[in-house]
């Protein structure tokens, strides 16, 4: 599968937002016993077309509570799966853009912007940014009141 965005120390521990199966997207964090994974219907987005996709996730360890955006919209899922055990720590892992780690599992592709918050985002948030993007200002990246706590643009 290939990365869109990654805090994983050598794709072993922390938590990985990806492409699967070509045409879907999951959201996997790891834990000790069973790994937190939700992963969406077929067809989230189509290869050769710009497509929204987006994540949301609250911290806990249901299924449940991670959310999956295409273009603006949330969707549904396939495999949903709870975390059990105990969440593995991330604290020393990287954050990977396009790729799993330095060299392997990267999307073929171009990202334009990637944005990472420190609160769930609403549905009528995701839309926002579907519809507006992310933009920048003199104080940093905002979009209606939120600020998120990572931006990177045209990667």
């Amino acid at each position: 599968f290939s990365m869109f965005l990654a805090k994983r120390l050598d794709g072993l521990v922390g938590w990985g937002f990806n492409m699967s199966d070509g045409q879907n997207i999951q959201f996997i964090v790891d834990y000790d016993t069973t790994n937190l994974r939700v992963k969406s219907n077929t067809g989230a987005f189509s290869t050769g077309a710009w497509t929204h996709i987006g994540v949301s996730w609250n911290g806990s360890s249901a299924a449940s509570s991670i959310l999956l955006y295409s273009s603006g919209v949330q969707i549904s899922s396939t495999v949903s799966t709870d975390g059990v055990g105990s969440r593995v720590s991330d604290s020393s892992s990287p954050l990977f853009i396009i790729c799993r780690n330095a060299t392997t599992g990267c999307v073929s592709g171009y990202i334009t912007e990637v944005g990472l918050f420190n609160r769930v985002l609403s549905s009528s948030e995701f839309g926002d940014i579907y519809t507006n993007g992310l933009t920048q200002t003199a104080g940093g990246v905002a979009l209606g009141g939120m600020t998120p706590r990572g931006y990177w643009g045209d990667i």
